[in-house]
């Protein structure tokens, strides 16, 4: 029986040794396999600079939509994202030491977002010289250190909103609440 099982196999065994242990031989020589692998390495090493290089264009695109929404959503009453939008303007990212990207936060100078939505909204630190929130829900918003300088928050809802530190000079507050 071992004999028929070995005979049925002699074929394959003298293509192994003819044709495929040749092939090795020859591959390993040229160290085929290790240039490969460096070539993997090289490969994800340029796929994680480009990706860090291409990070302020994302962040470039990111501030454009959220000036959409924002924008968009101008003489509409509601939300409409602005609150969301509004806050990823105005943040800035976690750093980490060893990683130099930064950006800054963006001016929401001469903001349009009368009749906004923006309950609970996070602005602290947020510069909104002349913007124009008259009638805006900025029930429990956190206004902490903003500058408002020459803001029109004429009727807007304040009740419960941090404006600890605010920079209000020439703001127009009549009838807010």
């Amino acid at each position: 029986m071992k004999l028929a099982l070995f005979k049925c196999h002699q074929p394959f065994i003298s293509i192994e040794k003819k044709f495929l242990e040749p092939v090795l031989d020859y591959l390993n020589r040229l160290a085929l396999l290790e240039i490969l692998g460096l070539v993997g390495n090289l490969s994800l090493l340029v796929g994680v600079i480009v990706f860090i290089a291409g990070e302020q264009d994302r962040r470039n695109a990111d501030v454009y939509q959220a000036w959409q929404v924002v924008t968009a959503a101008h003489d509409q009453a509601g939300s409409g994202g602005r609150k969301e939008a509004l806050e990823f303007l105005n943040s800035e990212p976690r750093r980490i030491p060893w990683f130099w990207l930064t950006w800054r936060r963006q001016s929401l100078d001469s903001l349009q977002a009368p009749n906004a939505y923006l309950r609970g909204v996070q602005l602290s630190y947020a510069r909104l010289v002349n913007a124009n929130l008259q009638e805006a829900n900025l029930f429990t918003a956190n206004l902490q250190k903003a500058i408002l300088s020459r803001a029109n928050l004429q009727k807007a809802i304040l009740d419960e909103a941090n404006l600890q530190q605010a920079y209000l000079i020439k703001a127009k507050l009549q009838q807010a609440s």
